[in-house]
């Protein structure tokens, strides 16, 4: 490839989206909870890996397993100590050096999409299926106005993931989409009817990611980021040398 060719080729991302699945490694575990080949993911494995890259070699932080720590590493490249799932009342911070605060700077746009809150407020408790812990955006104090449940910041950024359907169509979304689903949907828990967890997050992401691939932000330069929180932690290294 020449270098004019690779110029006139390269494209800038504008607009990402990404949704993260919990409980399961990609490969790698004895049992049936990896996702790779798995009999109960046929979406991940034969409809989207044959159009998209992945990575194999991707671990948990070392020493690090409960959801909260890793999805603040997520929004913020650190769990600030932090080693349990408890909520923004216990464990809130108070620095505006994450990823949000940053692109909300620089005037880029972003939003949460989390399934099963209401929208009417900063959602700062456990409700239904929707589990606070993995909503890392809720535990900053900018952007909740210090633990506010009425927080407009909070509330206009922090929305239910029923509205991006619409969004996706009227072409509102945000350049930087955080999508969680609930804890059915994202592989946590097991539940009725199914009660397989695997079986529940491939089936959700066969309706839910065709809408996203289809729309226009992401046919004009939007990319989809689908993350595993599993259990597998890096290889240890030879420290003798």
């Amino acid at each position: 490839m020449t270098a004019q060719t690779f110029s006139q080729s390269k494209h800038n991302i504008k607009t990402v989206f990404i949704i993260l699945m919990e409980n399961h490694n990609w490969t790698g575990t004895q049992d049936a909870t990896s996702i790779e080949g798995s009999r109960y993911a046929p979406y991940i494995n034969h409809t989207l890996l044959p159009v998209a890259s992945h990575a194999e070699q991707y671990f948990n932080p070392p020493g690090i397993h409960p959801s909260l720590p890793n999805y603040l590493w997520l929004e913020a490249g650190t769990n600030f100590g932090i080693l349990d799932d408890n909520p923004p009342s216990l464990n809130s911070q108070t620095t505006t050096q994450h990823l949000v605060t940053l692109l909300n700077k620089a005037t880029i746009s972003w939003k949460a999409y989390q399934e099963d809150i209401s929208g009417t407020v900063c959602p700062l408790t456990n409700t239904g299926l929707y589990a606070v812990k993995h909503d890392p955006f809720v535990y900053f104090d900018d952007v909740t106005d210090n633990q506010n449940p009425n927080s407009a910041y909070c509330i206009a950024h922090v929305r239910p993931f029923s509205e991006l359907a619409a969004d996706l169509q009227k072409g509102t979304v945000a350049q930087y989409n955080f999508i969680t689903p609930n804890l059915c949907d994202d592989m946590h828990d097991k539940c009725k009817p199914i009660e397989n967890p695997i079986e529940q997050g491939d089936i959700w992401l066969s309706q839910n990611v065709p809408g996203i691939l289809n729309s226009a932000a992401y046919k004009k330069g939007g990319a989809l980021f689908i993350t595993l929180h599993g259990t597998k932690q890096p290889p240890e290294t030879d420290q003798s040398a």
